[in-house]
């Protein structure tokens, strides 16, 4: 189940204005159909138009046997959205020239329902209103080892077919194009913080003030290790607070904080309100994306999901300080996000990416779902004992699209509309208004007039001189 590839020749291609190849739905795609190979013909068409659709494929295995099931929809019109950009003779000589036709394509919002919809059982509720509102996905694409995949794609088709010594030829050219999903206002700032609590306790002599860099001898040691109750014992809580939503492309960083509270009701009696020193050793977040598909069998339809980690270091290990984390229920968290510089979709410290590009954000569409989820791995180190803290289990994270405001192009493909040149410079006062202007310019006129009066009089060539 090959995805559609770019097929372009002198024979017919497409050309795209300013080399964009990213686009959002609703935005217009403007370019050129470019024919270079010599031809003489007396009937030409020249069509475009663009497809979308969305496809899954999985295999069954069996004791004895395999069955390969696919999931295929349409998601746009190509007839409907298809435009004839010319018609009549055509003339290329051998000796060298070329032939373009240009075009405008405006990208739908929505998923056109009425060949997408075939009957099956969908990710999307089969209510009329829920399948007429559905925004076209972005363009995605997801493969693994064990027969599972999934895509969704968009390409322009252009065709020329001209009538030459006798015979009707056909050229095709196909260009794919990248289907960004946008969100509408702002760039995110509520980030969804949820704590998350885990339980810990440290066990060693070396929470006592003043030994906490005695060197322990081996009866010290063994009794560390069986946890008796001479030894002093530091019960904890660890405060997660992670994000329940990220937006891919946000200026700002994510938020991802920590702290540690101890619970002095469990605590040994001698570590009793006895602060402690807390060391970050490392940080690690994990997002999972996962990709659930249908296909359509013949009494049943079939699902399956599969999943990749992405993995994102927060600090770095071979750092020879420390970061310290608040210990007391008195003091804020400590930004890990904001310490590693931790934006999706741009580059962290030191200009290394954090994410593989390959992240999507969470949508879904009729046989295909894609969804994400949020794990982490903390290590602390508490007198001079590593305890590491991470989730049971992975919580849900949804990825929204980059914000629309962080883009330099209007829906229908031309340059933002900009109201700066109305405002005045800072510190400067405004422009006068129209009125103001007409008065002052009537105002120059008449003192215009008065003046040669009064030199018209005074030189004897004025009214009262004659």
């Amino acid at each position: 189940m090959p995805q559609t590839l770019e097929l372009s020749s002198p024979l017919l291609s497409i050309h795209i204005s300013n080399g964009q190849n990213s686009f959002s739905p609703g935005h217009t795609i403007a370019g050129n159909v470019v024919r270079t190979s010599p031809i003489l013909t007396t009937k030409t068409t020249v069509k475009i138009t663009i497809h979308g659709r969305a496809k899954s494929h999985m295999v069954v295995h069996r004791v004895n046997s395999s069955s390969t099931y696919r999931g295929r929809f349409r998601l746009i019109d190509h007839v409907r959205h298809a435009q004839t950009l010319y018609e009549g003779p055509v003339h290329i000589p051998p000796t060298g020239g070329r032939e373009e036709w240009p075009f405008l394509i405006r990208l739908p919002t929505h998923v056109d329902d009425e060949v997408a919809c075939q009957n099956q059982d969908t990710f999307i509720p089969q209510s009329n209103s829920a399948r007429r509102t559905h925004v076209l996905p972005p363009t995605y694409n997801a493969t693994t080892i064990n027969d599972k995949d999934s895509f969704v794609e968009y390409y322009l088709k252009a065709t020329f077919r001209g009538f030459a010594q006798g015979r009707w030829q056909i050229d095709d050219a196909i260009l794919p194009v990248r289907l960004c999903a946008r969100s509408e206002g702002p760039p995110l700032a509520d980030w969804g913080l949820t704590r998350y609590t885990t339980r810990r306790s440290v066990t060693t002599q070396k929470l006592v003030p003043g030994m906490e860099d005695t060197l322990l001898s081996t009866s010290q040691r063994l009794r560390k290790f069986f946890h008796t109750s001479s030894v002093p014992a530091l019960w904890f809580r660890a405060e997660v607070d992670a994000p329940t939503r990220i937006q891919l492309e946000n200026p700002k960083t994510v938020p991802f904080r920590i702290r540690v509270v101890p619970e002095w009701d469990k605590t040994s009696e001698i570590l009793q309100n006895v602060p402690q020193n807390i060391r970050l050793l490392r940080a690690t977040l994990k997002i999972k994306q996962f990709c659930e598909i249908k296909c359509e069998g013949t009494l049943k339809t079939y699902e399956d999901s599969f999943f990749d980690k992405i993995s994102m270091v927060l600090n770095d290990p071979g750092s020879a300080k420390l970061r310290e984390v608040p210990f007391g229920e008195e003091l804020s968290s400590l930004d890990l996000g904001q310490l590693a510089n931790l934006k999706v979709g741009f580059n962290g410290p030191m200009g290394r990416p954090r994410i593989s590009t390959s992240i999507s954000p969470s949508f879904m569409t009729y046989n295909l779902k894609v969804r994400h989820s949020l794990g982490w791995t903390i290590a602390l180190e508490i007198g001079g004992e590593e305890c590491e803290i991470r989730n049971s289990r992975d919580f849900p994270l949804v990825v929204l699209p980059p914000s629309a405001s962080r883009y330099d192009v209007e829906p229908d493909g031309s340059p933002p509309r900009s109201d700066s040149w109305i405002q005045p410079p800072t510190g400067e006062a405004p422009p006068p208004s129209f009125d103001e202007v007409v008065k002052q310019d009537q105002k120059e006129v008449r003192e215009s007039l008065t003046r040669l009066e009064n030199h018209g009089e005074a030189s004897g060539t004025g009214p009262s001189a004659r």
